[in-house]
């Protein structure tokens, strides 16, 4: 046999023993969401590099991911057959390999991000979950929403003394921070102008300062005022103790007997509420000049109805009731 017949017989043997080769498969690793993931296998060298397709062996399948044929380890998800090194988490941040952790398939609908794509489990809560607003990280289990803001339930306290608040029960609020009611008062509440104390809830504004509901009494008598009160000196009286306090400059109504401390109409040297200046007779409201300096107008004036008055004994009258009384 010469040195051809020699070369042809080897290359013959060579082709039959490749032929009897069985294909290398994938191996699979079934996997649910978020699952565990088993660790991949090895080629023989250790490597898992990729292949040529040119290269394949029957049955290699493509990698959902790189798009590349997979020779050797494999990893099964809910998106297809990976390459182990492109099971990773897709937060560029982490990018850590995802084999025989717990996965998390991202909606890449809503998302930059290429299909198929995953988030290991802390990138998962991280862009999946509600920050608390206190410690910024991710609510996993029962949270509060209070002032606009989410937190853990723990992390709902008093921003000045730390005392924890339960969103049930009464807090109170100053510049968009919880306080409980004692840190408040001492630190923000304004301060009763009778007792001192900080006024929390319904206050009362008078004499230019603030005071609790309860406080805010007549000087004298110190019976609460509920209706009207009276000023003098920036204190509050009660009507009978405020005439009896200032009666040195009380400058009473002609009609009415009661403080003037407003406008007033003075006719035949008498000061009048602008409401009492009527005909002393049918009553009938009398027109003069009103003013808080003093106005002296005596003798003849007109009425509401046009009609003159006329003065008797200091009284005024309508025209028509001084006709018929002293004409």
């Amino acid at each position: 046999m010469n040195e051809l017949d020699q070369l042809l017989a080897d290359l013959g043997a060579a082709r039959t023993k490749t032929g009897n080769q069985k294909p290398a498969s994938p191996v699979k690793n079934s996997t649910a969401q978020p699952t565990d993931q088993s660790t991949e296998g090895t080629n023989a060298d250790g490597s898992d590099e990729h292949l040529d397709a040119d290269f394949a062996p029957l049955g290699a399948v493509p990698c959902v991911k790189c798009k590349e044929l997979i020779i050797g380890p494999s990893i099964t998800t809910t998106a297809g057959v990976l390459h182990p090194d492109c099971f990773r988490c897709a937060d560029e941040s982490c990018r850590r390999r995802l084999v025989g952790q717990r996965y998390y398939p991202v909606d890449t609908t809503s998302s930059n991000l290429p299909e198929p794509s995953f988030y290991c489990e802390p990138c998962f809560a991280q862009h999946s979950l509600p920050l608390c607003h206190y410690c910024q990280s991710p609510i996993s289990s029962t949270y509060i929403t209070a002032l606009g803001y989410t937190l853990h339930s723990d992390h709902f306290f008093c921003s000045h003394c730390g005392t924890p608040l339960k969103i049930e029960e009464p807090f109170m609020e100053y510049d968009r921070k919880p306080y409980c009611e004692p840190c408040y008062r001492d630190m923000f509440a304004e301060k009763c102008a009778a007792c001192g104390n900080p006024i929390v809830g319904e206050c009362i504004e008078a004499c230019e300062k603030r005071w609790c509901r309860g406080c805010f009494k007549c000087e004298v008598c110190k019976e609460p005022l509920t209706h009207s009160y009276f000023t003098h000196d920036s204190k509050p009286y009660c009507e009978k103790h405020y005439y009896t306090t200032i009666k040195d400059n009380i400058i009473p109504c002609r009609g009415c007997s009661k403080p003037i401390t407003g406008k007033f109409t003075l006719n035949a040297g008498h000061r009048w509420h602008p409401e009492c200046f009527k005909c002393g007779f049918c009553r009938t409201e009398l027109r003069a000049p009103v003013t808080e300096q003093g106005w002296i107008r005596t003798g003849v004036g007109m009425s509401a109805g046009s009609a003159g008055f006329k003065n008797k004994d200091d009284i005024p009258y309508c025209d028509a009731c001084y006709v018929k009384l002293y004409a």
